[in-house]
């Protein structure tokens, strides 16, 4: 469905929102840009967009394709560009990841969405309280205050991600056995997936202000070049993000290894112990099992000192047997 088409003309909104039909006749009369959001269009509503508009179609084909990383394309003077917005869940402690399709001229913006992202929602909210100098810029003040949301929710992303990196760390040094590999790997997908995200975003708006179309005239190398470095910051700790979850796997096996080698450990001086005094039972077992045969001649049998004899014969045996197995260290 279409959410909105505002009319933005001197840089203030019209107080209603315009039929798509009815806003290229208001801004060709008075100047200004037209901006159109669609969130989960048909394609028909692509298509009716694309009449409006007069886009190349290849333009608006390529903005609602799904897109695994954010993206640039210039189509003579029409810019298409591919947004990745990351909202991180603490609960769940995933990075949830959304995007965002512009197609841009010097008097529209289209944006795209598939998913719900707030952003777009906060950037029309922005466009009635910023300077003058960003809200004149025509549709690249909507590009602008886009990419600065998307860039201020990979920091916060980024802020929790380091919190949780700091417990999980803490977690895999303090004592105890518990293997935290699963997680580890899990964390490391969405890191993964934020990489894809924060990496592309960076290159693309560098990319973006050295492209020269008309609908970029306007674009404000100063304010875009504070959203690029914040943009390289998010890149690089995330970076920075992976390297630290290698370090804190490798801790992690090598910890886990240690206790598997302990339990291993323990487990052979149990079985020596446990053969050490099996093979002193053994003695009194064999013993009295060949005397509990039931033969007439067998020796010792009428000894009036035969019994006292094997009792004594045993306890020697198991004795010795005892002390060669405590000084072997079995026991």
């Amino acid at each position: 469905m279409t959410i909105s088409c505002d009319v933005y003309v001197n840089g203030r909104r019209h107080s209603e929102p315009f039929p798509l039909a009815d806003a290229v006749p208001a801004v060709a009369a008075d100047g200004g840009f037209i901006w159109v959001d669609l969130h989960r269009p048909s394609p028909d509503e692509l298509a009716e967009v694309t009449l409006e508009l007069g886009l190349p179609s290849l333009a608006v084909d390529d903005s609602a394709k799904t897109h695994t990383r954010p993206k640039l394309a210039v189509h003579t003077d029409i810019v298409v560009i591919v947004l990745k917005t990351i909202h991180y869940v603490d609960q769940d402690k995933i990075a949830v990841s959304g995007e965002i399709s512009f197609v841009l001229s010097s008097t529209f913006i289209v944006s795209i969405r598939q998913d719900d992202s707030a952003v777009l929602s906060a950037v029309r909210e922005a466009l009635d309280v910023v300077p003058d100098e960003v809200r004149t810029i025509g549709p690249v003040s909507v590009l602008s205050l886009s990419a600065l949301l998307i860039v201020e929710g990979y920091e916060d992303a980024i802020e929790r991600i380091n919190t949780d990196i700091d417990a999980l760390e803490s977690e895999v040094f303090s004592p105890g056995e518990n293997d935290h590999a699963e997680y580890i790997y899990r964390m490391k997908r969405q890191i993964a997936e934020f990489r894809r995200a924060a990496v592309p975003f960076a290159q693309g708006l560098d990319e973006l202000v050295g492209t020269d179309v008309k609908a970029l005239e306007s674009l404000p190398d100063k304010y875009f070049h504070e959203v690029l470095q914040r943009a390289l910051r998010s890149a690089e700790a995330v970076e920075g993000f992976d390297r630290l979850l290698n370090d804190i796997m490798q801790a992690n096996v090598a910890r886990v290894s240690a206790g598997q080698s302990r339990t291993a450990l323990r487990q052979n001086e149990d079985t020596r112990k446990i053969s050490a005094w099996a093979a002193i039972a053994l003695v009194p077992t064999m013993v009295t099992g060949i005397y509990g045969m039931n033969f007439e001649n067998m020796p010792e049998l009428h000894w009036s000192y035969g019994y006292p004899a094997v009792v004594v014969a045993i306890v020697l045996f198991c004795a010795v047997l005892h002390r060669l197995f405590v000084r072997n260290g079995w026991l």
